[in-house]
């Protein structure tokens, strides 16, 4: 339950920051060398971005991925 409440957060948290920053969700995909869809579905919580894509889009968007993994 704790592990599916944190992956929601991801998606909710990575829309607002994108937002914040004015990227589309395309940017934010060629930023990453992934499909505008693969994107969209990390914001969706379809699917969840790697250690290495989230620190790699916190980079981009300026938050602490490190967040996400604290309980």
């Amino acid at each position: 339950v704790i592990q599916k409440i944190i992956l929601m957060e991801i998606g909710k948290h990575l829309r607002k920051k994108r937002n914040e920053k004015r990227f589309s969700q395309q940017e934010v995909a060629d930023y990453l060398g992934i499909s505008q869809r693969t994107y969209s579905n990390f914001e969706s919580d379809k699917s969840t971005p790697s250690i290495l894509q989230l620190k790699k889009i916190s980079e981009l968007l300026e938050f602490d991925f490190l967040k996400f993994f604290y309980v």
